[in-house]
């Protein structure tokens, strides 16, 4: 049973939103844009919310990215090398608690 505050999609849709209001069969759906729609009941699903994984290497790739866009623009060498420095730090720490369990 659809209620409010529920993140659904509708039929042929496969942006998700929320409920916001349901008056008889009619149903407003918000999404994250702010755009508002109105549909039937009987076109509405509940979202199907996947787990998202990641491997360590993955992991150590989107450390690697967040870094070179970190490190894009930076004119001082000092200042590079403590951006990077700061950025390795909490990837490792990040990394530590989801795949150690510390």
């Amino acid at each position: 049973m659809i209620k409010i505050h529920d993140r659904v999609t509708r039929a042929g849709d496969a942006r998700v939103g929320e409920v916001i209001n349901i008056i008889g069969d009619t149903v407003i759906i918000q999404y994250l844009t702010g755009e508002k729609i109105k549909t039937t009941l009987d076109r509405v699903v509940l979202a199907n919310e996947t787990e998202v994984t990641i491997t360590p290497s993955k992991y150590d790739e989107i450390v690697k990215a967040v870094m070179f866009e970190a490190a894009d623009g930076v004119g001082n060498r000092d200042d590079l090398d403590d951006i990077l420095r700061v950025v390795g730090a909490v990837g490792v720490s990040i990394k530590t608690r989801l795949f150690d369990g510390n």
